[in-house]
C-alpha cells in the first residue's frame, strides 16, 4: 500500500514500476549479499572478532529499525506524499542486512541447542514465532489503513506508525546487545 500510494515509480522515460515489483527486492538482495555475509564472518571468525550469536541477534534487531526508521527520513524528500523509490531500496536493504544476521543463526542454534529428543519440536516452535510476528504485523497493518487520507496524510500516518515501529526495535536490539554475553553463558560455549 505504502508502495502504491506513496512512492514515485517512475523510471523518467522507461515508464512506471509496478508496486509488486518491489517484492523481488529481499530475494535479490538475499542472492546478492549472502556471499558477502558469509565472506564478513568467515574473516571475523580467522580474526577471533566474530559476534556472538546473541549479539548477531541485536545487530539484526537494530538494523530491522533502523529500517523502519528510513522511512519519515525519505519522508523529508517527498513531493506532493510520493518519497522516491530509493527509500524502498534502503528499507529493504536494512531490513535485509537484519535477516540475514538473525534468520541463518537462529535456524542454526535451534538445531544446536534444543535436546536432540525435541529438535523437531522446537525448530517448529521457531517457525511458529514467525507465524506469531506475521499475526502482530497485521495489527500494525491495521494502524496504518489509509484509504480515506490525501497523500500526504497518508504520508504521515504511515512514517508515524513506522517510527514506533523502528524505535521498538532499536531498543529491543539494544536491549538484547546488553544481555548477549549473559545469553551466550547460558549457551555453554555453543556458537
Amino acid at each position: 500500500v505504502y508502495a502504491k500510494n506513496n512512492v514515485d515509480l517512475s523510471l523518467s522515460d522507461w515508464g512506471t514500476l509496478n508496486p509488486t515489483q518491489f517484492q523481488g527486492v529481499n530475494p535479490l538482495y538475499i542472492i546478492l549479499l549472502v556471499p558477502v555475509f558469509n565472506l564478513i564472518w568467515n574473516y571475523l571468525r580467522k580474526n577471533n572478532l566474530e559476534p556472538s550469536a546473541p549479539m548477531k541477534f541485536a545487530i539484526g534487531t537494530i538494523l530491522l529499525g533502523l529500517g523502519f526508521f528510513a522511512f519519515p527520513i525519505g519522508g523529508a524528500y517527498a513531493v506532493d506524499g510520493m518519497v522516491p523509490m530509493t527509500v524502498l531500496l534502503i528499507v529493504y536493504l536494512l531490513h535485509t542486512l537484519g535477516e540475514l544476521c538473525l534468520s541463518p543463526v537462529g535456524l542454526s542454534l535451534v538445531t544446536k541447542l534444543a535436546p536432540k529428543q525435541v529438535v523437531g519440536f522446537v525448530m517448529g516452535f521457531w517457525l511458529l514465532s514467525s507465524a506469531l510476528a506475521h499475526l502482530l504485523g497485521k495489527f500494525i497493518a491495521q494502524e496504518t489503513d489509509t484509504e480515506s487520507l490525501s497523500r500526504q496524510e497518508a504520508l504521515e500516518q504511515f512514517n508515524g506508525v513506522f517510527t514506533s515501529v523502528g524505535l521498538y526495535a532499536v531498543i529491543a536490539g539494544i536491549l538484547l546487545a546488553i544481555l548477549s554475553p549473559r545469553i551466550k553463558k547460558w549457551m555453554h560455549e555453543i556458537n
